[in-house]
């Protein structure tokens, strides 16, 4: 179960880290402020 778990929190990182990359092509000056954000939690 844990396994399932660790993996899916895994795959979230992913894509929240894909999703951060696109955002930064569009707004490069918001992207610090949300990477700070998600890294802090």
């Amino acid at each position: 179960m844990n396994k399932f778990i660790i993996l899916f929190l895994y795959a979230r990182v992913v894509i929240l880290k894909n999703m951060a990359a696109k955002v930064q092509n569009d707004f490069p000056p918001k992207i610090t402020r949300y990477r700070i954000t998600i890294e802090s939690h």
